[in-house]
């Protein structure tokens, strides 16, 4: 099926392998997150005890487990696994998942709780999101602003007309070793 996403199985260990087969000059990716859809259910694998390792570089690399899906004694069951890497003209790269606990690496992410808003920053990149709140008396849009290069851009704001918002609903889905997700929530009465 077309839009059916491909799954991967994890038994003992997995290899992931990617290849430039188009080599022209123009076509290349910069670094970029890569995203795969794993399935545990068939080792006895627990979250805390994943390496992966870029084998082109012979060393540990970050990564992400994301929408985690685990039984009740804590063993992973299914997730999204996401790693960051380049491929030049050309290039081959292989990525080994392991079953080992991994390398510690500190997130790049930083969430920090200002007065107004929760600030999410990667050092490059930030966006200002509106606090959980109730009965807000001016309505933040779901990203407040942005910063590019220390360069603050955008004040949003909902322009509701007659609708009323009871409560303003942010929550954290996921934060690990390369990025953050949150969802902000609008319930209007």
């Amino acid at each position: 099926k077309f839009n059916e996403e491909k799954v991967i199985y994890f038994e003992n260990e997995c290899i992931f392998k990617i290849k430039d087969d188009i080599k022209h000059d123009l076509f290349w990716w910069p670094e970029t997150l890569i995203t795969y859809n794993m399935d545990f259910s068939r080792d006895n694998v627990f979250e805390n005890r994943l390496a992966l390792y870029d084998l082109n570089a012979n060393k540990q690399i970050p990564y992400q487990l994301s929408e985690v899906k685990k039984d009740a004694s804590g063993r992973l069951l299914s997730s999204r696994l996401s790693f960051m890497t380049a491929l030049g003209k050309g290039e081959k790269k292989s990525f080994k998942l392991v079953k080992e606990p991994p390398e510690p690496f500190e997130s790049p992410i930083k969430i920090t709780e200002e007065a107004t808003n929760i600030l999410v920053d990667n050092g490059v990149f930030a966006a200002r999101l509106p606090h959980s709140q109730i009965y807000p008396v001016e309505v933040p849009g779901p990203i407040m602003g942005i910063t590019v290069n220390n360069q603050n851009y955008g004040d949003s704001e909902v322009v509701l007309g007659k609708l009323k918002i009871l409560e303003i609903v942010t929550t954290c889905l996921e934060f690990g070793s390369l990025f953050a997700e949150f969802q902000v929530e609008y319930i209007f009465d």
